[in-house]
């Protein structure tokens, strides 16, 4: 123990003697003014080290005495003189450095589809990002494509081609992606953005928004009216993994895609996502808000953006008289929640198997129903409170721990997360191979809900079947898949 302590205490003399050799470490006043990036970056080096306090130091002992501004050099105090004040300020810097101010990477999958062409909603919304006021170290990148028309008074992009913009403090550009018009519904179009976006402008935290008509698991979103196809949630996963970069949220802005299974697919690819249970208003999300946010507190938490994200859009819903529901998820918690599901699916199989198969069918028709029918996609909470089964208590637990915030207007008994679940189209269970398996659905799950939905269809349960609606993302799955 001795032996040691002797031998730390020569390592400090031999530290000291080193600091106070003048001869070493030379600089005259001059070169400390013309070098000074820094506050006490005595070295020029553009970092605080020991470097530093060494040629501070040397200043101290040869009794230079240097009159300088604040933000130059040595004067840590801003006193005018470099003396043993400043090197005690310095020492404090090099042990308690000020945190760095993380950088951000916001994109922008922008799809316009026959929104922006009927509708200039994709217009709207750029315009709405570039009211943000931003500062230095935040990128937003913005990938456009899929619409056969953008608005006239658009200068940043138009129809001939896919665009890639970036704003910044320094303002804005677009440029034409190579090879002109590219399919946003593909997996290799996302992927592409989300390398390109990560390469010019590297950062340390990243989001990602995809923009366009959303349907759940089964239908997907980013319906592109050009090249007349859907990016499936199975295509949106190979797109991320080729990408290989890991969001620190990645948001929908696009219609019913808060879903547990929706959920599950993207629990690899980030730490929150942000979505909506029901269909989203023409309206969307609000930008400039919570951009400026963003930007003016990089480190600000995922948990504390989202609610300025769900706060101004459901606000902006609200001004309009505009349904809205909108939510924030733990996607650590999105393996359990299916589990749990599973567990549950598995109860009500048994329920059917046992002959209650009305049972089942007369809790699911109380329960709160999204889309407006179109896509069978039911409240989790409601459906299960109104079909407890042993397993429904788990779910539940697991639910309330994934979904940790949520913003509704006109919706109040909206839990936050739905699930795929038959009523109306009994018959859309045949996708769920072609769909949710895909992306990793347990294939025994699936074939359970496939069982009970076709014998629910033959049944005399199902009195009528409605019409499908003029829903271009609906229509588009159903070509893709072989229905008329």
């Amino acid at each position: 123990m001795n032996t040691l302590k002797i031998h730390f205490q020569r390592l400090i003399a031999a530290a000291t003697a080193c600091m106070l050799s003048a001869a070493l470490l030379h600089l005259t006043p001059n070169a400390m003014e013309s070098h000074a990036l820094l506050l006490g970056d005595c070295s020029g080096d553009g970092v605080l080290n020991a470097a530093d306090a060494k040629l501070l130091a040397a200043h101290l002992t040869q009794q230079y005495r240097i009159k300088q501004t604040a933000a130059e050099a040595a004067d840590c105090n801003s006193d005018g003189v470099v003396d043993g004040e400043d090197l005690t300020l310095l020492k404090r810097m090099l042990l308690y450095p000020a945190p760095k101010e993380e950088t951000v990477t916001l994109m922008v999958y922008m799809c316009g589809s026959d929104l922006e062409t009927e509708a200039y909603q994709a217009t709207t919304d750029i315009y709405e990002i570039l009211d943000a006021s931003l500062k230095e170290n935040f990128h937003v990148t913005i990938a456009t494509g899929g619409a056969k028309q953008w608005h006239e008074d658009n200068e940043y992009v138009d129809h001939t081609s896919n665009y890639y913009m970036h704003y910044s403090k320094d303002g804005v550009e677009s440029v034409p992606v190579s090879g002109g018009r590219r399919n946003m519904a593909s997996a290799e179009t996302l992927s592409d953005f989300i390398t390109a976006s990560v390469a010019a402008y590297p950062a340390d935290r990243y989001a990602l928004v995809l923009w366009d008509h959303g349907g759940g698991p089964i239908y997907g979103l980013c319906y592109d009216e050009i090249f007349d196809e859907t990016m499936f949630v199975d295509i949106l996963c190979t797109a991320l993994d080729t990408a290989n970069v890991h969001f620190d949220w990645i948001g929908f802005d696009a219609c019913l895609m808060g879903t547990a299974e929706v959920a599950y697919a993207m629990r690899s690819y980030a730490d929150y996502m942000i979505a909506s249970q029901e269909l989203e208003s023409g309206l969307g999300w609000s930008y400039t808000e919570f951009i400026e946010d963003w930007s003016e507190n990089p480190s600000i938490s995922t948990e504390e953006l989202a609610e300025t994200i769900m706060v101004a859009t459901v606000v902006k819903n609200i001004l309009y008289q505009m349904d809205s529901t909108l939510a924030l998820y733990d996607l650590s918690y999105a393996d359990a929640v299916m589990q749990a599901l599973y567990a549950y699916g598995n109860d009500l199989y048994q329920m059917y198997r046992a002959g209650n198969l009305s049972k089942i069918m007369k809790a699911r028709s109380q329960a709160l129903d999204f889309g407006k029918g179109e896509y069978d996609l039911v409240d989790l909470v409601d459906f299960v409170q109104a079909l407890p089964t042993a397993n429904s208590p788990a779910l539940l637990a697991a639910m309330e721990q994934m979904v940790i915030s949520k913003y509704n207007y006109r919706l109040d008994d909206a839990s936050g997360l739905s699930m795929w679940f038959f009523e109306n189209y009994p018959d859309e269970a045949y996708y769920l191979d072609y769909t949710m398996k895909q992306y990793g659905i347990n294939s025994q799950y699936l074939k359970q809900l496939s069982e009970m939905a076709n014998a629910y269809e033959k049944s005399s349960f199902l009195l009528s079947e409605p019409s499908l609606q003029d829903d271009a993302i609906i229509i588009a799955f159903h070509q893709m898949m072989g229905r008329p």
